[in-house]
């Protein structure tokens, strides 16, 4: 700092740096107090404090397989910590929301497995054109057809006792379903991806109709059984996919 040579300015200027070196002690202890606090309070802020240790008990007690049976407030099962938990969400509602589509899904999934297991259990070459068609073919018809008619069977004899009710349903679906809609179509399907002439798959219909039909009477009749009397409306579509899984395995042949 530049100060005149006369006197007063310099006895000022003395005073004015005197003044402000007189500071200097206290600031450099104020930033030495502050850089020695500093880190361990950040250090105290950043550490997480200790999580007790949990015992074996304790520790199986908190696994998921021991939550899954666990309720919650409601008294309805807690599957939060369910392993298919996004699955059956999903599920839940897809069918809420967009059952025609799901059943469709599902029953083209369901029949086009059905079918590669067919083809790779045989000696011939794998057909593509088989398992497209087969493919939707068992997505429409257990899809929408399914989803439409087994909700026609459920209000039109919903104010019947569930026996007279049931004897009912598998009268239509067994004595005008199977035999009109689902045998005829499923052979005229068949020749169209089969590349079949017209007399050709007329030939194959007349031929494996009556052993179908006697066969899908000895298959479903108990399915569809159990699936009037238990299953809700809403579920049918995938039990009934399901059941046939195994079915359009023997339909693929």
């Amino acid at each position: 700092m530049s100060c005149s040579p006369s006197v007063e300015e310099e006895v000022k200027c003395h005073r004015r740096d005197r003044g402000v070196w007189s500071f200097t002690p206290f600031v450099f202890l104020g930033l030495m107090r502050k850089d020695i606090t500093a880190p361990s309070t950040y250090y105290k802020m950043s550490i997480r404090p200790a999580s007790p240790k949990l015992s074996k008990a304790a520790r199986i007690a908190r696994s998921p397989k021991a939550l899954i049976g666990q309720t919650s407030a409601s008294g309805q099962a807690d599957d939060s910590y369910m392993p298919f938990l996004g699955v059956k969400k999903l599920y839940k509602h897809a069918i809420k929301t967009r059952p025609v589509v799901t059943g469709f899904i599902i029953s083209a999934v369901l029949g086009g497995l059905g079918d590669v297991m067919a083809q790779l259990n045989s000696d011939k070459l794998f057909h593509v054109n088989k398992f497209i068609g087969f493919t939707f073919y068992c997505g429409i018809y257990n899809g929408p057809v399914l989803h439409f008619w087994f909700l026609f069977l459920s209000k039109l004899f919903q104010s019947y006792s569930p026996t007279t009710g049931l004897l009912y349903k598998q009268l239509l679906h067994h004595g005008v379903l199977n035999p009109i809609v689902y045998v005829p179509t499923f052979y005229l399907a068949q020749g169209r991806w089969l590349g079949l002439s017209p007399e050709e798959t007329m030939i194959s219909l007349r031929t494996n109709y009556v052993p179908t039909l006697q066969a899908t009477w000895m298959v479903f009749i108990p399915v569809n059984t159990v699936q009037f009397l238990y299953i809700p409306i809403e579920h049918q579509v995938l039990f009934a996919s399901a059941c046939t899984f195994f079915w359009n395995i023997f339909m693929a042949l």
